[in-house]
C-alpha cells in the first residue's frame, strides 16, 4: 500500500468552506484553521472512511496499539498542510506517516468494568481466571488502592447502583489508552462466552460483563370482545453465581484448561478451533429463540472440524466431515459411532433448512442434543490424552483414520 497515493485520492476530492447543510458532509474532526472545514460529500465520505480503515488495518502493529481516531487525524493534518498552508504533501512525508504514529511507547494497560450475576465469598481473595482478575469492591479496596494508584476512580462507578459490587480487569497493550478499551471488549466478550459455555443454556443464571440476562417481568393484558385476562412471566438471571465455585477451574471437565489456554499466547490449529467452537457454545447458550441456539451449536461444529483436506480436489460434504470426526472422537463402539452418525447428518440437515429460509420449527429436544455434543467434543478434545497432543485438524483427521482402519 502506498499512503502517498492515498492521501493523494483524499485531496483530488476533499472541500473547503462550511460543512453542507443537506447532511452530506463528513461529521468529523476535519475543522481546521480560522474556523474553516474541510469536508467530503456524497460518495466522498465512504472513500475518506475506506481509505482510512485501510491505511489502519494494513498495518498490523499500528491496528494492535492505535485508534481508528488517530489515523484520521494524522491524515487530516496531513491535508492540512496543503489545503490551507500551500506546502504540496511529499513521498517522504507520507512514508513517515505510520513511523509518526508508533513512535508514542506501548503501554500496558489495565481496563476495569463491572461484573454481573456472580459473587465472591466474603473471605474470598481476589480471583484470577486466565488474564482476568475479579474483585469485589469493598472486600478488596485495600489490594486494590494499594496496587492501582488511581483505584479511588473505581469508586466514581456507583456499583451500588448497578446490582453489583464485583469489578474484573483485564490488561491490554496499547499505545492509548481509548484502543485498550476497544480490544478490552473483544476480551470481555469472550470471558461473557466462556462462562456461558461453561453454565450452559441456563436461563436462571448468567454472569456477563456485557448484555447481561438481568431479571426482568413481562406484564400482559388481553382482551376480546367479551373477554378480559392478565398475565405476567419473568425472565432472566434470579440467582448469582459463586464464581470461585471449583467447577470453573476443573481439570476434568476442561475448564481449567481453557483458563490457562488464555494465558500461554499463541494457540494451535486446533486450540483456535476449540475456542472458536467455546465461542459459539456460549453464544448459543445466551439465546432465547430456539432456532438461533441451534444454529449456534452447529457453527461450532462447523468451526472444529470443516477444512479442506490437502492435496484433495474434491473433499466430502460439510456434513460427512462433521458426522464422522463426532463419531470417531464421541463414539466407542460400531453401534454408537453409526448412531452419531446419522444423528449429526440429521442435525446438519435441520441447521441448513433453518439457515436457506426453510423450516423454522426446532425441537427442544434437538437443541438440547445439539448442545450436548459439541459440548461433549469440546470436552474430549482437551481432556483426552491422545487428542490432546494434536496441534492440527490435519492430525485430527490422521487420528480418525487410524480409528477407522485399525
Amino acid at each position: 500500500m502506498n499512503i502517498f497515493d492515498e492521501i493523494s485520492e483524499l485531496l483530488r476530492v476533499v472541500k473547503v468552506g462550511p460543512n453542507p447543510k443537506d447532511g452530506t458532509g463528513y461529521q468529523g474532526h476535519l475543522r481546521t484553521l480560522d474556523g474553516k472545514n474541510l469536508y467530503f460529500s456524497g460518495q466522498d465520505i465512504i472513500t475518506f472512511e475506506t481509505i482510512s480503515e485501510k491505511i489502519w488495518k494494513g498495518n498490523n502493529d499500528l491496528f494492535e496499539t492505535v485508534t481508528l481516531k488517530a489515523v484520521k487525524d494524522q491524515i487530516i493534518k496531513l491535508l492540512q498542510k496543503q489545503v490551507f498552508d500551500g506546502n504540496h504533501i511529499t513521498q517522504a512525508e507520507t512514508d513517515q506517516f505510520i513511523p509518526t504514529l508508533i513512535s508514542m511507547p506501548i503501554q500496558a494497560w489495565e481496563v476495569f468494568r463491572p461484573l454481573y450475576g456472580a459473587n465472591l465469598p466474603p473471605n474470598a481473595n481476589p480471583l484470577a481466571l486466565g488474564p482476568f482478575t475479579i474483585y469485589h469492591a469493598e472486600h478488596h479496596k485495600a489490594n486494590i488502592l494499594a496496587k492501582y494508584p488511581h483505584g479511588n476512580m473505581i469508586y466514581d462507578l456507583e456499583l451500588e447502583h448497578m446490582d453489583t459490587m464485583l469489578i474484573m480487569n483485564v490488561m491490554i497493550n496499547a499505545r492509548e489508552n481509548n484502543r485498550a478499551n476497544e480490544l478490552s471488549d473483544n476480551k470481555f466478550r469472550q470471558f461473557d462466552n466462556i462462562i456461558r459455555y461453561m453454565l450452559g443454556p441456563t436461563h436462571q443464571h448468567d454472569v456477563a460483563v456485557n448484555n447481561f440476562n438481568s431479571w426482568a417481568v413481562t406484564q400482559s393484558l388481553i382482551f376480546s370482545a367479551e373477554q378480559a385476562a392478565s398475565s405476567s412471566s419473568a425472565t432472566g438471571s434470579i440467582q448469582s453465581v459463586q464464581i470461585t465455585d471449583q467447577f470453573f477451574q476443573d481439570s476434568k471437565n476442561g475448564n481449567l484448561w481453557i483458563w490457562n489456554k488464555l494465558n500461554s499466547g499463541k494457540l494451535t490449529d486446533l486450540e483456535k478451533r476449540i475456542f472458536a467452537a467455546v465461542n459459539w457454545i456460549g453464544k448459543g447458550a445466551k439465546e432465547k429463540e430456539p432456532a438461533n441456539s441451534f444454529v449456534q451449536y452447529i457453527f461450532a461444529l462447523e468451526s472444529l472440524f470443516t477444512f479442506q483436506k490437502k492435496g484433495v480436489l474434491v473433499s466430502p460434504s460439510i456434513a460427512n466431515q462433521l458426522s464422522e470426526f463426532t463419531a470417531f472422537i464421541l463414539g466407542n463402539d460400531l453401534d454408537s459411532r453409526k448412531r452419531y452418525l446419522k444423528t449429526v447428518k440429521d442435525l446438519y440437515g435441520k441447521r441448513s433448512a433453518v439457515a436457506h429460509g426453510g423450516s423454522q420449527v426446532i425441537l427442544k429436544d434437538e437443541v438440547v442434543e445439539a448442545y450436548e455434543i459439541v459440548k461433549n467434543l469440546v470436552v474430549t478434545l482437551i481432556t483426552q490424552p491422545d487428542l490432546q497432543i494434536l496441534k492440527s485438524v490435519d492430525e485430527l483427521q490422521q487420528w480418525v483414520d487410524n480409528k477407522k482402519y485399525s
